[in-house]
């Protein structure tokens, strides 16, 4: 394997203190590929140090910390689909969530959200777009247990002791 080539500009003491400072595991880790590379190791015992199944995650971090330093370490801004709805959007569903009876309703479903969000904002989300706006948004899907009439509550709660 060929030698790696790091940036020399900044000294391994330095990244040491970085290393031992960065709570973030992922940036944590991405420092310590550089720090091994530093220290000698080639770039495939780096990624078996830090159980990776190939070298390229540690080409990808020393190619993007000798182009742009410890700024190249970060995690970059996603790359995919950008969300349908946005922060004020969000911002605005979780307070209908919150009060369900100032919509005329007792409790939100996904297809009632999806209708609302299609009146207030003329946007179209699939169903799935309301679940992940739910989880987004920290609140909870649940589903209603039914519950059979005639049942004794006394015999249904000794039942859910038992299960």
């Amino acid at each position: 394997m060929k030698k790696t080539e790091i940036r020399s500009d900044i000294s391994i003491e330095e990244i040491r203190v970085r290393e031992s400072k960065e709570k973030r595991k992922a940036i944590s880790d991405r420092i310590r590929v550089i720090r091994l590379a530093l220290e000698g190791y080639e770039y495939t015992a780096i990624a078996e140090i830090l159980g990776k199944k190939d070298y390229s995650y540690t080409s990808n971090w020393i190619k993007r910390f000798n182009e742009a330093g410890f700024t190249g370490l970060e995690t970059k801004k996603g790359q995919g689909r950008p969300r349908i709805l946005n922060d004020k959007e969000n911002k605005l569903i979780e307070e209908w969530l919150k009060d369900p009876n100032a919509h005329g309703y007792n409790v939100w479903t996904a297809p009632r959200l999806q209708e609302k969000i299609k009146e207030e904002f003329q946007k179209e989300p699939s169903e799935q777009c309301v679940y992940d706006t739910l989880e987004y948004l920290d609140f909870k899907h649940r589903k209603a247990r039914p519950t059979p009439s005639k049942a004794d509550p006394k015999e249904l709660e000794d039942f859910k002791k038992a299960a």
